[in-house]
This record gives structure tokens, sequence and C-alpha cells, in this order.
């Protein structure tokens, strides 16, 4: 009966890390079919020809260095809220207004999440935001874009740091809270500027591989 009770705690335990997902890094910056940013949503195989909208979201905003004003020794805070972002998005070829979108793709609008002024062309985005965006829950979303697919082929999209950034070798978010050391690397959500954040009709092996280690228990 004992062994009978701790195999189900596992089976129970294995269930809810797996509906909870993976754990998500401190800054990151996704690509994702939800606004909140949960972490299966960084996939879609959408019909030809038919908008979809995907969302530019930060999630985990963490203040590494927050300085409070009052003589404290710097500290780490969660961040309430962000005024701004750097990252080179990956709809686009290039930093140019002439630069061409991925072949087959079109982005039919881009809309930010407030007023802002935004640096950059093409795939290049410097965006401060006239009032800060809220965090909610671990996450703030930055923008909208609206897309369209006219073919099935895969499609890989990336982030990447901006072609001068103001953090050497990194994307960046601004802590919306403060004025002064409000500047923080950030990281994609995928974990590596070589991998890619958001995927367009291509299954997600993860996603395959979890379900397949839960069926394999009850085998």
């Amino acid at each position: 009966m004992k062994k009978l009770s701790l195999a189900l705690l596992l089976v129970v335990s294995t269930l809810l890390a797996i509906m909870a997902g993976p754990a998500l890094a401190d800054n990151e910056i996704g690509l994702y079919t939800d606004p909140t940013g949960t972490s299966f949503s960084t996939s879609v195989t959408p019909p030809l020809n038919t908008p979809f909208s995907v969302y530019l979201v930060v999630t985990n905003p963490i203040n590494l260095a927050y300085n409070d004003g009052l003589g404290t020794p710097p500290f780490e805070r969660v961040m309430t809220s962000i005024s701004g972002f750097e990252a080179q998005i990956g709809f686009w070829t290039g930093p140019v207004a002439t630069a061409p979108t991925l072949p087959g793709l079109f982005v039919l609008s881009q809309a930010f999440n407030g007023n802002a002024i935004r640096l950059g062309e093409g795939n290049e985005f410097v965006v401060g935001f006239a009032e800060p965006v809220p965090v909610s829950g671990v996450a703030a979303m930055m923008m909208t874009f609206s897309l369209m697919i006219l073919d099935g082929n895969p499609k890989e999209i990336f982030l990447n740091t901006t072609s001068i950034p103001s953090l050497p070798g990194t994307m960046a978010i601004v802590d919306g809270s403060i004025q002064t050391n409000n500047l923080q690397a950030a990281i994609p959500s995928s974990g590596d500027l070589n991998n890619p954040v958001f995927l367009i009709n291509i299954v997600m092996a993860a996603e395959t591989e979890k379900w397949g280690d839960v069926k394999a228990l009850y085998r």
C-alpha cells in the first residue's frame, strides 16, 4: 500500500510540474500568442491568408541592483512596471526601413501597449513609453503584432541585440519605477540568442516529449 501511495504521489507531482510548465528565468523577452506570455503559447499553425496576433512580452522582470535613494546598498527588486525595451525582432531581415519580412510572412500592423516613442527601423526596436507598462503577475505586454502567412513553410523567429545596444551584447528592459540605474539586461525566452523564441508551422518538440513522459508513467 505504501509503495502504491508513493507511486501515485510521483505521478501527481510529475503532472503538476508539466501543467505548470518550465520555470521562467529573470528578465526574459519573448513572442507569444497569449498576451500574458504563457510558456506553451510560443508556436502557431495559422490558416493561410488569415490575420493572427502575436505579443511581445517581458516575463519575470527583476532589477538586480535597485537603488532606493535612501543610502541602502543596492538590492534585487521585482519590477512593478517597465518603461522601455531594446531588441531586434526577427519578423524582418534587417535593421533598415526597406528590410523585407521573412518569406511568406506579412506584418499587417504593430501597436505598442500605450503611447511610445520608437527609435530604429526594420527589425530594430528601441522603445520608450510615455507611461510605464504595469507588470501583471510576472508579465508585461510590450506590443502586439498582427501577422499573416501566405504559405505553410516553417518559420523560426529570433530576437537579438540592437545594432548599437545600450548594454553591450544583450537586449535590455527599463525599470519603470525609478529614474536612475534602471536599465537591466534581458535574455530571449528561448534562453539563447541562437535559439528561436517563436515558431510558425512547426510543432514544438518539447511539448511532445513532455506528454510522452506522462504516458510512459502509465505503461
